[in-house]
């Protein structure tokens, strides 16, 4: 039944799209008819999904530059410790040369 239900208004949707019919208001409509969230806290949530990948990303590309650049070979004391976590926050700066490593 759910399964007819979503057919149906999926074919409204393209039937409308084809005629060229389809205003925002229609889509929104549709977007309820089909179950979507169409509320403004929807665009939010994928805001705050894409901000969460891309921190993850940059942090990852981190790990690789401070590997790359031997920060991750002695961690026995809190300073290389501290230096290995500043070469993966500030990892731009390991790539234009400047040395992170504290004494």
């Amino acid at each position: 039944m759910c399964g007819l239900l979503l057919l149906s208004a999926a074919e409204t949707v393209w039937k409308r799209v084809a005629s060229g019919s389809a205003y925002l208001s229609d889509r929104t409509r549709d977007s309820e008819a089909l179950g979507l969230d169409t509320g403004p806290g929807a665009l939010h949530w994928e805001g705050r999904v894409l901000r969460n990948i891309l921190i993850i990303v940059y942090l990852l590309v981190g790990v690789v530059v401070a590997n790359s650049h031997h920060y991750f070979v002695h961690l026995h004391s809190l300073t290389a410790v501290l230096s290995a976590v500043l070469a993966v926050l500030l990892w731009p700066l390991v790539l234009f040369g400047v040395s992170l490593r504290l004494k």
